[in-house]
């Protein structure tokens, strides 16, 4: 698709048509296409009707282009040249991973064209450029190119020769660099070009008459006003031009159509049907510059002041007007012949007078688009410095204003993610739809419904950044924070995971695309907002207790979790019931204990860092059901040192035997915190000391709510229920280094006298309670029977473990 040496309408309606075949491709408006799709489909339509009124304009008028320098020509043409090689590259990359399907129409079959799976699956990783650009620089690629075209018919329409000339050669020069693989970045690179298209169009570079090279100084001295005037009255331009319209009912070309305005907006629109007069119109005419209707009309005085002609009696010139000139210039034309004087004086006899001012007007100057030495010597600095500055006013559209606005925003959203990356570990990038927080509403009393989700941020990018920051009291320190910027740059939200802890994430079990994370109990470990500009104060901080992260596919939802929790994630998989299996005989008479609830059971590979020792481990991981215990249960799948049985039982169930699981018991933690509380406080609790004194053979320092092993128990702990629970009479001998009780009596059928004896002890009431409470927290599981949710489920599970025990390795405990 490369263009020819010189450049062609045809060319150019080639081009044309082939960025609206390509937006055709993209599918806007397709259930399940993603959004970033249908942004770059605008981008194509607006390059294809770009190029077209280029197309059309070169073909009504071409003059400009064919009278300039061939350096300008080439600039041009590289213009062009840049736009083909993004369409042929992009085009390439359609024909690639597009494929047929065919569709029956009932009549016949259909052809249609659609991407393939694996591009809506991974298309934010592709390269969607030869330079190695991804799906944004892709478009912010063909937005560069309809801002260029923009700017070369805005040249072309000026019918200025250094004005195209100006505008086109630095543009030409930074596209070609675009597709240079060996300069910066592509995205520094449009970003630059970007800043020279806003640069030119803030400052336009001055423009001159056509046909005219040299300044206003390089010509020789005139001291004949009368033969000035009557140059100037022979060389006078038919203002209409083809349309006829009155020059004080036409704006400057500037004030036409609005630079930032898209193909398909309603001020372009409305320009483009006047592009035929517009574009005959020259930026240098002066009265084309301020006249417009209702304004005052110079002073009589003024040499500004130019009649109304008849276009009748006056054919127009060959050449373009000169500019007037001051009543004290010292510049001289070529004289004419009397014959010519006489005709232009004969011809001025016949215009009208100028309008007369009445007495006392204010004096209301015409500004004027010429060098600062044409000024009249008489007039003041002020003056002349008010017509320069208002030479060109600039029409601020509402659709400009925002073009504007939205361009300040983009800087400063760039500042802040380069602030932001700045070494930095990025662990994970990926594309969020929605992120939510809870939020307690104090105005319900009923605790089922007084929590509610509050939306933080959604169509944001997620990255997961590791990164060193500045202690409060001095030093640094490494902090993983979850970033998420929003697409249309106005929230930079912020959670900081725990230092100390491991942060487990929490995968929905009906929605694969939707992760929740827990933030622990820590300072500055809600959700922060930050200003736009990086280092700023913070916008607001939220305290909450759960937030919900929403990702675009289930992909980026499995980086998301590998990323946050350090472990790459193998897979997840959804259960319904899991429950103990008991060792020996009896557990098959054994009461049934249910494990776990409806759970994702989900499989971890290890790579050292978390877990050191345990490179290559595949780790299991299932949230343990609140009636049985508390928190999280895991096991190695692959260790050598502890081999793992995994069979099928049934048609969606799987035994798992050889794990060493310890449970913390239901409420453990929390009397744990509370006797922890009461130690700190310095409170002794002394209803141990008046209990019930232990059974003679019953270690002192078991508690009766202990499971003591046989070894640790004697024959009176298998006593009949009546005897155990005999009222005692005796009190126990209360010492400051033990606690004695004596020997309750035996009961009445024994025959044997016995003597009360002292048993004394050497741990303390507190260590006794201690020891017993922190027995009965834990239980051990050795095996657990899962029922999947369907035998699919339980398919991928086995073939999962199965690739992990083929590379067994020696891990160490968990």
């Amino acid at each position: 698709m490369a263009l020819k040496s010189s450049l062609s309408v045809g060319d150019i309606l080639k081009l044309s048509h082939t960025a609206w075949k390509l937006g055709r491709a993209f599918t806007r408006g397709t259930k399940g296409a993603p959004s970033e799709f249908a942004e770059v489909e605008r981008e194509l339509n607006g390059l294809s009707e770009a190029l077209k009124l280029v197309a059309e304009s070169l073909h009504e008028d071409d003059s400009i282009l064919s009278q300039a320098e061939d350096q300008t020509k080439h600039a041009v043409n590289t213009i062009f040249e840049s736009v083909a090689k993004t369409l042929q590259d992009l085009e390439s990359f359609v024909e690639r991973y597009q494929v047929i399907k065919k569709h029956d129409s009932g009549y016949d079959f259909l052809e249609k064209r659609s991407w393939s799976s694996v591009v809506l699956a991974n298309y934010r990783t592709f390269k969607w450029t030869t330079e190695g650009g991804d799906i944004h620089a892709l478009r912010t690629m063909l937005q560069m190119h309809v801002d260029c075209i923009d700017l070369t018919m805005q040249a072309l329409q000026s019918r200025s020769l250094t004005r195209l000339k100006k505008t086109v050669m630095p543009v030409s020069r930074n596209v070609a660099s675009i597709h240079d693989k060996s300069s910066a970045d592509l995205a520094q690179r449009i970003r630059d070009a970007h800043e020279l298209i806003a640069h030119i169009v803030n400052n336009p570079p001055s423009s001159e008459p056509r046909g005219r090279r040299q300044t206003a100084s390089h010509f020789p001295p005139f001291h004949d006003i009368a033969g000035y005037q009557d140059e100037r009255n022979a060389r006078v331009v038919d203002w209409n031009f083809e349309t006829g319209t009155p020059s004080h009912l036409r704006g400057s070309i500037s004030h036409g159509r609005d630079w930032c305005a898209s193909p398909i907006d309603s001020a372009y629109a409305g320009e483009c049907s006047r592009r035929t007069s517009l574009r005959r119109e020259s930026l240098t005419i002066p009265a084309l510059l301020f006249a417009t209707a209702g304004e005052n009309h110079p002073p009589a005085a003024s040499t500004d002041s130019r009649p109304d002609i008849d276009e009748e009696k006056i054919e127009p010139p060959m050449m373009p007007p000169l500019p007037p000139l001051p009543l004290h210039s010292t510049r001289r034309l070529p004289q004419r012949s009397s014959s010519r004087r006489s005709a232009s004086q004969s011809r001025s006899a016949e215009l009208p007078p100028p309008p007369v001012m009445p007495f006392g007007a204010p004096r209301v100057r015409q500004p004027v688009a010429t060098p600062s030495h044409f000024f009249p010597s008489h007039w003041t600095e002020s003056e002349v410095t008010e017509g320069v500055q208002t030479a060109r006013p600039r029409m601020k559209s509402p659709h400009r204003e925002t073009v504007q606005a939205e361009a300040r925003s983009v800087n400063l959203a760039a500042k802040f993610e380069q602030q932001l990356l700045r070494n930095a570990a990025i662990l994970c990038d990926v594309r969020g739809r929605l992120v939510e927080f809870a939020q307690h509403n104090p105005e319900i009393l009923d605790m089922r419904y007084n929590v509610e989700m509050k939306e933080a941020c959604k169509e944001c990018r997620i990255l997961v950044i590791r990164k060193r920051e500045n202690r409060e009291y001095g030093g640094t320190k490494v902090v993983t924070s979850v970033w998420c910027l929003s697409d249309d740059n106005e929230v930079r939200l912020q959670q900081k995971l725990s230092e100390s802890q491991e942060t487990v994430p929490y995968c929905s079990y009906f929605e694969p695309e939707k992760v929740s994370l827990e933030p622990p109990d820590e300072p500055g470990a809600g959700l922060r907002f930050h200003a736009e500009e990086w280092g700023g104060m913070l916008k607001e901080e939220k305290k909450t207790n759960w937030i919900n992260y929403y990702f675009a596919i289930e992909s980026d939802a499995i980086n998301f979790q590998s990323a946050v929790f350090g472990r790459m994630l193998l897979g997840s998989f959804r259960t319904t019931k899991t429950t103990v299996i008991h060792k020996g005989i009896l557990g098959a008479f054994a009461f049934e204990e249910q494990f776990a609830n409806i759970e994702l059971l989900r499989l971890w590979e290890e790579d050292g860092v978390e877990t050191p020792g345990a490179v290559g481990g595949v780790m299991a991981l299932m949230h343990i059901s609140s009636s049985f215990g508390e928190g999280w249960a895991r096991w190695w799948i692959n260790n050598s040192r502890q081999p793992v049985t995994i069979k099928e039982d049934g048609v969606k169930y799987a035994r798992v035997k050889g794990i060493d699981v310890t449970v913390v018991r239901p409420g453990a933690t929390a009397r744990r915190a509370r006797s922890a509380s009461s130690s700190v406080a310095g409170v002794v609790d002394t209803s141990l000391l008046h209990a019930t004194p232990p059974l003679p053979s019953t270690s002192p320092s078991l508690s009766p709510s202990s499971s003591p092993s046989p070894s640790h128990l004697s024959s009176s702990s298998f006593q009949p229920q009546h005897q155990q629970h005999q009222p005692q009479h005796h009190q126990p001998i209360k010492t400051t280094s033990a606690v004695v009780f004596p020997t309750p009596p035996l009961p009445p059928t024994t025959t044997t006298t016995t003597t009360a004896v002292p048993i004394t002890t050497t741990t303390t009431e507190k260590e006794s309670s201690s020891s017993s409470s922190s027995s009965s927290s834990f239980k051990k599981v050795s095996g657990v029977r899962i029922e999947f949710k369907n035998e699919e489920e339980r398919g991928k599970f086995l073939h999962a473990a199965e690739l992990a025990q083929m590379r067994s390795v020696p891990l160490p405990e968990l």
